[in-house]
């Protein structure tokens, strides 16, 4: 069985790197504009970044605490954050390409996820590879 922070990782990774690559696709022919509905969707996912990102953030001093806690966050929500992603993915499609590379800007560079990003990196610097 693998540990907790390399499942942690790669649910995160897997999420990011899917977006990111679907979002940088090829749009329809008949592409729409972005729509309020599309960044709320955006959103509820970026909120679940922020989530993530209070947890590690919460946890510093304590890795086992800050998996088992990350650990229970995704088993509860890794169905909705799941929807969220095939969500956007199909939203990323209807868009045009303006739009979608807005969209994608916004995801990748917004405060919430380089707050993730940073709330990661300081967890990884702090206890490598296996915190466990």
């Amino acid at each position: 069985m693998r540990p907790a922070w390399h499942v942690v990782t790669n649910v995160i990774c897997a999420t990011v790197v899917a977006v990111g690559v679907l979002l940088a696709g090829v749009g329809r022919a008949e592409a729409r504009p972005r729509a309020s509905a599309d960044d709320a969707v955006m959103a509820k996912l970026l909120g679940h970044a922020d989530k993530l990102s209070a947890l590690l953030e919460q946890h510093a001093d304590d890795p086992k605490a800050g998996l088992a806690a990350i650990d229970k966050y995704l088993k509860k929500q890794r169905k909705p954050m799941k929807k969220l992603v095939t969500q956007l993915v199909g939203i990323a499609g209807d868009l045009d390409g303006d739009d979608r590379s807005a969209m994608k800007r916004d995801l990748l560079f917004s405060d919430q996820a380089m707050r993730f990003l940073a709330a990661l990196g300081a967890f990884y610097d702090k206890y490598g590879d296996d915190p466990t």
